[in-house]
């Protein structure tokens, strides 16, 4: 979501359009940004539980 904010802010400087205006136009992005940010969690979650060995001694 930073990306979102930072590219929105970089469009608004090198194009005429307004900051809300970028901002706006970002926004049909948030949704299909928030789902991956969800699977890349699932996906880390999984991998540290696989990854996980216990300590014999």
């Amino acid at each position: 979501m930073i990306v979102d904010a930072i590219g929105s802010l970089w469009l608004s400087v090198v194009t005429p359009i307004s900051l809300t205006g970028s901002l706006m136009s970002n926004l049909a992005f948030i949704p299909g940004d928030s789902i991956k940010v969800f699977a890349v969690y699932l996906i880390g979650v999984r991998m540290k539980a696989l990854t996980t060995t216990p300590v014999v001694k």
